[in-house]
């Protein structure tokens, strides 16, 4: 939906360039507007890239069972 796009939008621009700027492509007056209803959080997640990979007949295992956030891989 172009709400989904609007928010995908203004956190990759947040997570890229700020929230000034990701504040600014969205049209508001206020960044506390764009960091409460646009930007999402990051959330960590359990690493499931080992079961599923599984599925796969060539695949590379990670390591097991790691913490990670959601969109940022830890290296």
């Amino acid at each position: 939906t172009l709400k989904t796009f609007r928010k995908a939008n203004a956190t990759l621009i947040a997570r890229t360039m700020g929230v000034e700027a990701a504040a600014y492509q969205a049209g508001h007056s206020k960044v506390s507007m764009t960091r409460k209803h646009y930007i999402e959080e990051y959330k960590e997640a359990l690493d499931a890239r080992a079961v599923l990979d599984s599925f796969s007949p060539n695949h590379l295992a990670p390591p097991e069972n790691q913490a990670v956030e959601r969109g940022r891989a830890e290296h």
